[in-house]
């Protein structure tokens, strides 16, 4: 849930477990889905115990520093890509636009295939000796100090100031001049965004076709790493509640292991995050950001805002923590096992018979006899105990079970049935009417949820558009219409 306001920040403090609702339903399924393993559900692969961060960590390099790089520092990296009087060959880039990474990709090793994965295109491009040489220049013109990672620390943050020289000026949602947050993007997948992200580099002339998911990927592991995350459900959509929990995951989980996020699943992330009890200023500042996103993306802010007055987050952390609620409540309600007659009638005898070979319950071998003095008789058919419970009924007068096998207590079972001491219907049809009635409420929360995550134009169609009935008439000539044919009027033949 998310709590009130905090004294130290004007936004609300959000505080929510990232293991929220049981059950994540897929729009396109015919059926409500089993439990499932993330915020729906129990994760199906559970997270490393101790996350370990990659190598390169989120890739932002200097930039990702606990002491990021300075802006005047930022600004040398710049000048010195663009010197005319650099002594490394390939510069100044003869395309400014490119930047360090369009510089490091030329000439380089790096096949296709290793653009989608940039753990492998960095690792190949690093350690070249043309990057190691840059890396050097570039830490010697900062005046840097020199480790066993400063080198590509420099070369990253020369990577994403060519990408992303919008950087220096800060601005919530926006990378590389692209607004992740877009109205355009409410609704739908992650993958929307990351193509919407790629084709802007393009466009901006910062990667080609072939360079923009991997420059893409690179500026969001480390400015919005749940993007990145892998085998998201369909159904979490951008700006949707689930959305903003993942979000909220994604960065406990990065701030406790940078860069880990991009490298691990949605039911990772969400299972990880759920261990992780520190909140440090890069959490709540996530947390804050995502709680704005989702009241923009539901109508409750104006995206055109810069700084939300208290009083109106106060109202979508009200509206979040309702949904949620709702949706927790939706969850386990269709999650409400249906009761199955046959088990209750078994509990049954199993409790009144507890010395029974349970095999015997099933044994066709009960007879119903009517004892009529004088005039007796049996009715076809032999059943078992099993059957008797489940079906129910009272006995008419002078009607009976009689065993036809030693096997199984007629005399006793028969007592026990007279008297509705082995009644099961009652209960089982109790039972069934409140499962049936959950489900219900259930299923009616999961559609308002799944409305909430549709593309704006879509949830306004359903909330505003207007009914109109139409019929469509077809009229068909069959082939043979204009053939001569007999045919026969009042009896008279004609042509």
């Amino acid at each position: 849930m998310i709590a009130s306001n905090s004294s130290r920040s004007s936004f609300p403090h959000v505080s929510i477990s990232t293991q929220p609702p049981a059950s994540i339903v897929d729009p396109g399924a015919t059926s409500v889905p089993e439990p499932s393993a993330a915020l729906a559900a129990q994760p199906t692969a559970q997270a490393p115990r101790q996350a370990t961060a990659p190598p390169l960590g989120n890739f932002g390099g200097a930039l990702a520093w606990p002491m990021p790089l300075s802006k005047s520092d930022q600004d040398a990296i710049i000048t010195l890509l663009q010197d005319p009087d650099a002594t490394l060959p390939g510069l100044p880039l003869v395309d400014a636009r490119k930047g360090a990474l369009g510089y490091l990709l030329s000439g380089s090793s790096v096949a296709n295939a290793d653009l989608n994965t940039p753990d492998i295109t960095l690792q190949k491009l690093l350690g070249s000796s043309k990057a190691q040489a840059l890396g050097q220049a570039l830490q010697t013109r900062v005046n840097g100090i020199a480790t066993a990672t400063s080198s590509n620390d420099y070369l990253l943050a020369a990577i994403h100031l060519g990408l992303d020289p919008e950087l220096r000026v800060a601005r919530p949602n926006s990378v590389a001049g692209f607004d992740l947050a877009a109205r355009q993007y409410w609704g739908k997948p992650a993958s929307e965004v990351i193509d919407g992200l790629s084709r802007h580099l393009i466009d901006q002339g910062r990667a080609t076709v072939q360079t923009a998911n991997l420059a893409a990927c690179l500026l969001l592991a480390r400015t919005a790493p749940e993007l990145l995350v892998k085998d998201v459900p369909a159904s979490v959509t951008y700006g949707s509640l689930l959305w903003t929990q993942l979000v909220i995951a994604t960065a406990k989980v990065e701030a406790d292991s940078p860069g880990r996020a991009h490298t691990m699943s949605y039911a990772e992330v969400v299972a990880h995050a759920d261990t992780l009890t520190g909140r440090g200023v890069s959490v709540q500042a996530a947390e804050q950001l995502a709680l704005v996103n989702w009241g923009a993306a539901n109508a409750l802010l104006n995206v055109a805002s810069a700084m939300p007055s208290e009083t109106e987050m106060e109202r979508v952390r009200t509206r979040y923590n309702r949904q949620l609620s709702t949706l927790t409540d939706a969850c386990a309600a269709v999650q409400t096992p249906i009761p199955s007659r046959r088990a209750m009638a078994l509990a049954t005898l199993k409790e009144h018979f507890p010395t029974l070979d349970p095999q015997a319950f099933e044994l066709p071998a009960l007879q119903k006899a009517w004892l009529n003095p004088g005039r007796p008789g049996a009715f076809p058919g032999l059943y078992s105990m099993l059957d008797i419970v489940m079906e129910g009924g009272k006995l008419n007068a002078q009607e009976h079970w009689l065993a036809r096998d030693k096997r199984v207590p007629g005399e006793v079972f028969c007592q026990l049935y007279e008297t509705g001491r082995l009644d099961v219907n009652d209960a089982f049809g109790a039972q069934y009417d409140k499962a049936i009635a959950s489900h219900e409420q259930g299923h009616g929360g999961l559609v308002q949820y799944l409305i909430s995550t549709l593309p704006v134009e879509d949830r306004n169609n359903f909330e505003y558009g207007a009914l109109e009935f139409f019929r469509t008439d077809q009229y068909k000539i069959a082939g043979d219409f204009f053939r001569r044919r007999p045919c026969t009027l009042a009896g008279i033949r004609c042509r």
